[in-house]
Parts: C-alpha cells; sequence; structure tokens
C-alpha cells in the first residue's frame, strides 16, 4: 500500500512593499490612496496609515495545493485604472491581464494573447477598448464589453515601452514607441501603420503632452529628445517632427518620464537609472517670448549674425528653452519607478525604490522665482518589509513569532495577528540569528563578527559583544536549555558562550574556543538530547563531536563542495547535509556511512530542515524551490514553488506544521500543513503531466508564431492556446458526441415511427424508443440545450482558440447542432450574439473543407441556416432601433425637465451672452 503524507499549502505571503517585477508599482487612486503591486497580487492602500484597503489576486488555488501547477507563479508587471468603468487592468509576467473591480476586488474576465510579459496598458476614453503592449513587441487591442480581442498590431522589432491612445482622429489612433526606437501610428479604423519614424537610438521611457504638442524619448545617454507632435492639423507621415534635444543632470540612462498639470502649470519628471528624479516646469508662452525677445536684442546689438541668422537661431532655441530644470531630487536608495499623484494639491511624487519602500513627496514651490524651495517627505512606507534579502529567520517555540533579519534590520512579526510586524531592531549585516527558550530574546551573529542579543519586551538590544570573532559569524545554535550557545565563523573557530545573570542582566561569557582549521559555514546540535555537535567546513567535510566533551566522532567526506548546511534528527540516528554541488547526502550517526545521495535542485542548496520528530525534511536553493523529502525511503514527497527568487532561508516550527521561507524576491512565505493526503505517485504523474502541457502548447504555438514572423505593420487575429481553451474545447467536443448521437438516435426513431404509422399491418412489430444518455436523464436536458450550456460556459476571450481545437467533423456535427436550435425561437433571440458568433468564425476557418463538399444535406442545412439567421437578425435590429428611439425620447424629456430652464426673450439673449444652457420660451398661438 502507498503511503501518504500531509501536504503543505501556503496560507500567507507578506513583507513586499513594492514589487521589484513591476516597471512602475505605484499608482494614485484617490487621496492619499494608491494601487501597489507586491509581487502576485495588488493592493489598494491607504499610504497615510499603512492600511491595506483592498487585495486584488487571481483566482488561482494557493501553491502547494492539489490543483495548483508546479511553475513559478506569474508577476504583476504592469497595472492601470479605469475611472469610467472603476475597473483595474493587470498585466503579469506571464502575459495574461485580468480585470477587476476596484470596489470588489473580484476577478471580471481575463484575456490571453501575449507570449512574453505585459509592458503597458491603456485604456481608450470610455474605458470601453483597452490596449496592451508587450515584452513580445506586439500590441493588442481588448474589447472589454464583448471580452474579445480586436487585433495584434505587428511590426514593432522591441518591448513596448510608450502606449498612447489618441481620440482626435476619426475612430482614434494609437501612438507606440519600441525599445527598437520605432515611432509607429496605427489608424484604428483601417488597421494599418501610417507613419514610423526611427528616434535614433535605442529607447526606454516615453511621455506625450496632447496640449503641448510635445513627446519627449528617453534613450541610452543623458540626452531627451524633443518632437513636435500634431495630429489635426497634419497629414499622416508628418505627425512627428524632432526638433531638439535637451541635458538633464544625471549622468545615467533616463528610464521613465511623464507630463503632470498642477496650478495651470505643467512640469515634467524624468527618472535617470540611479536615486535621481529631475523636475522640470514648462515655459508658458509669454515666458518664453519674453526670453526669446531679450536673446534677439543681444545678438542684434552683438551684429555678428544676419538677420535670417538670427531668426532661425531664435526659432531653433525655442523648443529647447520650454523646459526649465527646477529641482533635483535624490533619494537614498536607487529609485525604481516615480509617479505624480494628480490628487494632491501641491506637486507631489510618489517613488518606489529597488529597496523595497515607497516614498511620498511633496515640493513647495517659488511662485515667483519659479522653483522648488524645499522638498517634504510626507511618508515613507518601510514598516512591513526588510531594505535587503533576509538572510535568517527562526520561529520562537510556540509558534506565535516569527524573526527575520537582513542587513541592517532585525524584524518580529506577529504570526497570529495578520503577520503585523511587532519590532524592528537596528543590527549589522545579519548572517545567522536564533530566539533563545522563553520567546523574548534572539541572538544575530553578523558579518562583522559582532553578537548582539536583543529583548522583545524591552525592544531594546541589551548586549553586544563585538569582535566576537575576527571574521564574518556564519552560524550559531542554542542548547535545548538556552544556556549555551555556539557560533561559527570564517576565522576557523568555533565558540562557546555561557548565558548568565549577574546584577539582574544577561551576560554572554565567554568559554571555550575550539580551532578547526578551516572556515566553519555550518554547525547544529542534536536536537533532543544535545548529544553530537555537527560542523561543516570549507574543505568539504563535516566533522561530528561528542557535545560534553568535544570529542571527535566522525568525519562526514563525499561532497565536492562545500556543505551549506545541514540538521540533525530527534532521534540521534540520521543527519542531513546539504551543499553547493546541488546534492543532499543523508548519512547514518552510527558509523558515518551515507545511505543515499540525492541531486535535488538544479542550483547550490541554501538550507535543510528536518520536521520535528520525524525523518522528513526541507530543502531550498536558489532555483527558487522547496521540496519536502522522505528521509527512509529517500523519495521527494511535494514541490513547493511559489517564490520568484533564491530562496534563502527555512524555518519549521516545533510542533512541524508550519514553515517559514524567505526570498530575494522580499517575500516571507507561510506554509501550513492542511488534512489533504500527498500521495508521491501521484505527484510524479501529475508533473509529467504539466511537462506534456507545457510541450504540447509549445508545439501548438510554435508554427503560429512563425507565420507571423513573416507579416510586416499589419494586424492580425488575437490567438493563443492555453491549456484552459483546449480543454474548453475538448469539453464542447465531448458535448457535441454525447449530443448529436442522441439527436440522431431520435432522428431515425422518428423516422422508422413515421414509415411503421403509414403500414402497421406490414411494417412488422413497431420500432423501439431508444434509451435515453444517463448524463441527460440526470441533467433532466434534451441534447440542444447540454450542448448550448457546455457553449456558454466557455469564455468569451477563449471561444475562438476552443473552436480552433474541433477538427472538420465536429463542424459538420456544430452544424447540425445550429439548425435544430434555430427551430426555439426562444433560445435563438436570447443567444443569437454568441451564435452568429460561433458560425462566423467557424465557416471563416473551415471555408475550404466546406466548399470541397458535395454533400446535399450539408447544403441544405448552411441554407436553412442563412435563412432562419437572417429573419432573426432582421428582427434583432427592428428591436434595436425601437428601443434606441425610445431611449432617445427619454433622453430628451430628462433634458427638458432637469437640464434645461425656459426663459423669456429678452432673457434668453442675456444667458445666451453669457453661455447658458437654456431654451427660449414659445407662446403658440391657439385658437
Amino acid at each position: 500500500m502507498a503511503r501518504s503524507y500531509k501536504r503543505f499549502v501556503q496560507q500567507s505571503q507578506f513583507g513586499v512593499i513594492a514589487a521589484s517585477s513591476c516597471a512602475a508599482p505605484t499608482y494614485p487612486l484617490a487621496q492619499n490612496v494608491i494601487l501597489k503591486a507586491t509581487g502576485q497580487q495588488l493592493h489598494k492602500q491607504n499610504i497615510k496609515t499603512d492600511e491595506i484597503l483592498q487585495s486584488y489576486a487571481s483566482q488561482a488555488p494557493p501553491p502547494g495545493s492539489l490543483d495548483a501547477a508546479n511553475k513559478e507563479q506569474p508577476q504583476v508587471s504592469t497595472f492601470i485604472y479605469n475611472p469610467q468603468t472603476q475597473l483595474i487592468a493587470v498585466g503579469y509576467t506571464d502575459g495574461k491581464i485580468i480585470l477587476f473591480d476596484e470596489m470588489t476586488g473580484e476577478e471580471m474576465m481575463s484575456f490571453v494573447g501575449h507570449s512574453a510579459g505585459v509592458s503597458l496598458l491603456k485604456f481608450n476614453l470610455e474605458g470601453t477598448i483597452l490596449f496592451s503592449g508587450g515584452l513580445d513587441s506586439k500590441i493588442i487591442s481588448w474589447d472589454v464589453v464583448s471580452e474579445i480581442g480586436l487585433g495584434k498590431y505587428v511590426g514593432h522589432k522591441g518591448a513596448i515601452v510608450g502606449l498612447e491612445y489618441i481620440n482626435s482622429v476619426g475612430n482614434g489612433l494609437l501612438f507606440t514607441l519600441a525599445k527598437d526606437g520605432v515611432f509607429k501610428v496605427w489608424d484604428l479604423e483601417i488597421g494599418q501603420c501610417v507613419e514610423s519614424k526611427y528616434v535614433g537610438f535605442e529607447t526606454f521611457g516615453f511621455a506625450l503632452e496632447l496640449d503641448l504638442g510635445v513627446a519627449v524619448v528617453l534613450g541610452g545617454s543623458t540626452e531627451i529628445k524633443v518632437f513636435d507632435v500634431d495630429f489635426v492639423n497634419r497629414k499622416e507621415g508628418d505627425y512627428l517632427i524632432e526638433k531638439c534635444t535637451i541635458e538633464k543632470q544625471s549622468k545615467q540612462r533616463g528610464v521613465l518620464c511623464e507630463f503632470l498639470t498642477n496650478n495651470n502649470s505643467q512640469f515634467l519628471q524624468v527618472l535617470s537609472n540611479d536615486k535621481t528624479v529631475e523636475l522640470f516646469r514648462v515655459r508658458s508662452n509669454d515666458e518664453l517670448d519674453k526670453g526669446l525677445k531679450k536673446k534677439q536684442k543681444r545678438l542684434t546689438d552683438a551684429g555678428e549674425l544676419t538677420d535670417e541668422e538670427i531668426a532661425k537661431n531664435i526659432q531653433e532655441s525655442r523648443y529647447s528653452s520650454i523646459f526649465q530644470s527646477i529641482h533635483l531630487l535624490r533619494s537614498t536608495y536607487k529609485v525604481k519607478s516615480s509617479k505624480w499623484d494628480t490628487f494632491a494639491k501641491n506637486l507631489s511624487l510618489i517613488m518606489a525604490t529597488s529597496a523595497n519602500s515607497i516614498e511620498y513627496h511633496t515640493f513647495n514651490l517659488d511662485d515667483k522665482k519659479k522653483q522648488v524651495t524645499s522638498v517634504d517627505k510626507k511618508f515613507d512606507l518601510q514598516l512591513k518589509g526588510h531594505r535587503t534579502d533576509i538572510r535568517t529567520c527562526d520561529i520562537s517555540h510556540d509558534g506565535k513569532l516569527l524573526s527575520t533579519a537582513s542587513n541592517g534590520e532585525l524584524k518580529i512579526w506577529n504570526l497570529q495577528n495578520n503577520n503585523s510586524c511587532l519590532r524592528t531592531f537596528t543590527t549589522g549585516y545579519a548572517l545567522c540569528s536564533k530566539m533563545l527558550p522563553g520567546n523574548t530574546l534572539v541572538i544575530v551573529g553578523t558579518r562583522e563578527g559582532h553578537l548582539q542579543l536583543f529583548d522583545l519586551v524591552t525592544s531594546t538590544m541589551i548586549l553586544e559583544i563585538e569582535n566576537a570573532h575576527n571574521g564574518a559569524i556564519w552560524c550559531l545554535d542554542v542548547s535545548s536549555d538556552g544556556r549555551t550557545i555556539i557560533t561559527g565563523s570564517q576565522d576557523k573557530s568555533l565558540k562557546f558562550w555561557k548565558v548568565e545573570a549577574a546584577g539582574g542582566e544577561l551576560e554572554l561569557i565567554h568559554d571555550t574556543t575550539v580551532e578547526l582549521g578551516e572556515d566553519v559555514l555550518a554547525l547544529k546540535l542534536s536536537p533532543s538530547d544535545n548529544k553530537f555537535l555537527a560542523v561543516s567546513l570549507l574543505d568539504n567535510t563535516v566533522k561530528i563531536f561528542f557535545f560534553d566533551t568535544m570529542k571527535f566522532f566522525l568525519s562526514l567526506y563525499g561532497h565536492k563542495l562545500p556543505v551549506l548546511d545541514l540538521d540533525i534528527s530527534f532521534d540521534n540516528k540520521i543527519i542531513v547535509t546539504c551543499s553547493a554541488d546541488k546534492n543532499v547526502k543523508i548519512w547514518g550517526l552510527d558509523f558515518g556511512d551515507c545511505h543515499r545521495s540525492i541531486f535535488a535542485h538544479n542550483d547550490s542548496i541554501m538550507r535543510v530542515k528536518f520536521v520535528p520528530n520525524t525523518h522528513r525534511f526541507f530543502t531550498s536553493s536558489k532555483d527558487k524551490e522547496i521540496k519536502y523529502w522522505d528521509g527512509d525511503k529517500f523519495e521527494m514527497i511535494q514541490r513547493l514553488v511559489a517564490h520568484n527568487g533564491e530562496v534563502w532561508c527555512l524555518a519549521v516550527s516545533e510542533y512541524g506544521d508550519k514553515l517559514v521561507s524567505c526570498s530575494h524576491d522580499h517575500s516571507i512565505r507561510i506554509w501550513e500543513e492542511i488534512d489533504d493526503e500527498v500521495f508521491v505517485e501521484e505527484e510524479k504523474e501529475k508533473e509529467l503531466e504539466e511537462q506534456y502541457e507545457d510541450n504540447l502548447l509549445e508545439q501548438l504555438e510554435k508554427p503560429r508564431e512563425e507565420g507571423n514572423e513573416e507579416d510586416e505593420d499589419g494586424v492580425t487575429a488575437v490567438t493563443k492556446q492555453t491549456m484552459e481553451s483546449l480543454k474548453a474545447g475538448e469539453r464542447l467536443m465531448s458535448a457535441l458526441d454525447l449530443g448529436i448521437t442522441e439527436i440522431e438516435n431520435w432522428d431515425n426513431y422518428n423516422e422508422q415511427m413515421a414509415k411503421w404509422n403509414i403500414n402497421k399491418a406490414t411494417s412488422g412489430p413497431q420500432p423501439m424508443k431508444p434509451s435515453q444518455n444517463p448524463i441527460l436523464m440526470a441533467i433532466r436536458k434534451t441534447p440542444e440545450e447540454y450542448i448550448l450550456e457546455t457553449l456558454l460556459k466557455i469564455k468569451s476571450s477563449q471561444l475562438e482558440d476552443a473552436l480552433l481545437a474541433m477538427s472538420f467533423s465536429y463542424t459538420l456535427r456544430f452544424l447540425k447542432f445550429i439548425n435544430r436550435l434555430l427551430s426555439n425561437d426562444i433560445k435563438l433571440i436570447q443567444h443569437l450574439q454568441i451564435l452568429i458568433r460561433v458560425l462566423t468564425f467557424i465557416i471563416r476557418n473551415n471555408y475550404r473543407e466546406l466548399t470541397s463538399q458535395r454533400d446535399p444535406t450539408l447544403k441544405l442545412e448552411l441554407q436553412q441556416v442563412q435563412l432562419k439567421l437572417r429573419q432573426a437578425i432582421k428582427g434583432n435590429i427592428n428591436d434595436l432601433g425601437f428601443n434606441l428611439k425610445g431611449l432617445r425620447i427619454a433622453s430628451n424629456e430628462w433634458n427638458n425637465m432637469h437640464n434645461l430652464s425656459y426663459l423669456d426673450e429678452d432673457e434668453y439673449e442675456t444667458a445666451n451672452k453669457e453661455r447658458l444652457r437654456a431654451r427660449k420660451r414659445v407662446f403658440e398661438t391657439t385658437i
């Protein structure tokens, strides 16, 4: 009988303030309210109270659960909010787009069309069409109302870095810029590129201000290139004219730029690839004219240039004089993104840094000098996360507290109250830490060789031993009674410290030093009785000593690279070591024999932890994965894939029901043991199925991508096969198999009954009724209703991809189903739109096969379908026209009652001059 284990599932995630995966992780939503990206989730947060108001996450099962995929989870790459529809569009690193309701956080719809991450999103003015630009160099337009892809714009050769919708011309223009340095203007009415212009360099940022008629582009140098833009008065091909370049103060390349109108003045902020954001003010026309007149006078008085040369010089310097640098803001950390706060009265910036923090700066302007007089850092969100990678963590003995330490910070988290941060201490560069028995003291070892002891009750560092070692303290452990602390260091020594109370204060007294000849990388005391002390050295070996006498017991050798961590089981029978050689070795503590060597990960294995009172253990690695192992059967139980960076440290609770993991992505994840069982064979089958599905999707998409490579500056259909669409197509095909078979059986029966009724005497016995399908009997539906219900369950955005999965034989069956369904007038009126959409798509994609058929029955079916649909569409058009006319009449009556005021002739003339909305009162003559 196969052995089963309990499953570990992610219960919560915290520690990320602003995700590094998102190009612009912050977005102002209201006064003191922002949207921020935190890895796989999006949060609505009040930056004044640091309170999470709403969370937006996909409906995927939590990592580790039975239905969750064992692959890296997609992260938020970009997002945008539309106030008209109150929808938040979120793009992910796997190319998926999800739309959420801003108030409820509910997932409304999803789109899949990009083969790489989504880099930009933009709504039209009404919020009915969404444009997305991707790292795959494609731009896709999506109909939010119908939930379908309208078209994929192909032509760029690099990631999309600029995307703007222009509403002033016809059905609108799409203004795009890619990293290849090419501007493109797309006419949405004809679906063609009407203008292309090469900027001259690789581009990284872009901003457009239509009121000014100016576009600015950031490249790899310190220059900002300025273009004159006019989409109304110029013809196609002349929309963009290059004018000038301006220098910014930072020597690093530009990353992001954005315009803002504040108090009738316009500003431009430029973020560089360092710690600076430069602010420019846009000079008004009066200021420009005044300054240019002075310049013209100086040039005329100098007499070195002719009048024509002076006029040309003045014209060229007009654009270069538009932008005036007013301030250079320098942050403590490297700035990841910056965003104007459009809801603030004063000029304000929201900045997300690469150190996992959000800063809010307000600028005070001098109206006369037009300069920034002072800058106030109003908010600084950094409490709920670490600035750098978490290198060590530990859970208290009662499982209620968690300690995490990084370079400069030690944080204490409450695991029973929404994972809130209770304490923050200033430390050195922490490499190892441990919570002492009693859950009130934390000992930390630093890279500088210091030992620091923190008291959680008084929130102070009560003791620091400077230069406890002459090198970095890589590891430490505490005896079960809490009275002895062992530290291992880069200085090739072990040191034993006694914890003693003297005069009401705790002291660490150095007891013994053991020289080992090699750097000590990891150490572990046997947990139950402290019988053994295991130490890993830089020479790839592990030495085991008796703890009480420090007498040498065993030497374990076999790893090809240094052992980075080790752990001893509760019964002192086995020891597990993990190494930079990607292997885990399980050793017996009786004779030091290697029970099994397992190639466990695809990169260096950083941590290994036993589950208390068992021989099961966890390993974490730089390959971003955590694995759960059985140390007796030497097999993997479960893969826990959720982190998007190297997993540096692990901690297991005293009862073995909780696991904590910390990663390079700044996230802290809590995994809990649930009642669901894990069977090793099922997990292996699941992994093979996922590999097969990935290969299948690759094979399906590869020929389509190769075909699209030949397309130049055009619009193609939006299609991308996913497992959801493939499974939806399979469900539809199985429903057609079941339903059409049932329909044919009853058609045959009715035909036989008609013949039998004509001549009962000579036709033999009465035909038998066909037995009804048990599935249809159970759900009490007709075959037509069953197929229609299966069709309606397919998401609108996946419908075309699901229909592409059907072969031509199923197309014929589908036509037969539609012909039968059209006889039901009620169903036809209710689902006319989707039936026409499906029918036109099927006929368009199978046109050659259908025209090559010589079956008269098929021809008759198509003619019947055409006739019935035309009648239904004509009736639908009449109904729509009647309803629209009625709505216009109701709208006019509402305006007459609420929005219009009736005035006499003299009052009307006065109101008309004042541009009031009014209607002249007319007195009709009555007889």
